[in-house]
């Protein structure tokens, strides 16, 4: 966790191995199919397989959360998703893998309702979950129940 000015409180993302291997994975078999495409189309494969493996590599090291003083904000690679507290219901530890936020299977689960009425779920892998629910819980003290 790092605190960048008061109100606003930092985490990373925590990262299971397979996580890593499997993006890593997409990266050299996208480099390494380059070399089977004809001459004539080789380039233009490789400016898309360069493109792809930014796009892979920023979901590894671009995915966070902030705490702010009004919205939770999650950042998964190119994506942002924004939540202000007064929409989060519930907010509990789990385990899963499920395509989300989060980069790891011990994961936040955070269950808020849209504009529109609708229940959702986003899943956050912060490497303190206990201090990220600790201040979540800070933030939103209307919350369900807080599972740690």
């Amino acid at each position: 966790m790092r605190q960048q000015d008061s109100s606003t409180f930092h985490f990373i993302s925590a990262r299971d191995t397979s996580s890593t291997w499997c993006i890593w994975g997409v990266v050299f078999l996208l480099l390494a199919l380059s070399v089977t495409i004809p001459v004539r189309y080789q380039w233009i494969y490789t400016l898309l397989a360069l493109i792809a493996c930014v796009f892979s590599l920023s979901f590894l090291y671009r995915t966070r959360y902030e705490l702010q003083p009004q919205v939770l904000r999650a950042f998964c690679g190119l994506f942002c998703k924004t939540l202000p507290y007064s929409c989060i219901q519930q907010a509990s530890l789990c385990n899963n893998r499920r395509p989300s936020y989060a980069l790891a299977a011990q994961r936040v689960q955070i269950i808020y309702q849209t504009k529109k009425g609708e229940t959702r779920t986003l899943y956050v892998s912060p490497v303190d979950c206990d201090g990220f629910l600790i201040l979540l819980q800070a933030a939103c003290p209307h919350l369900q129940g807080l599972a740690q």
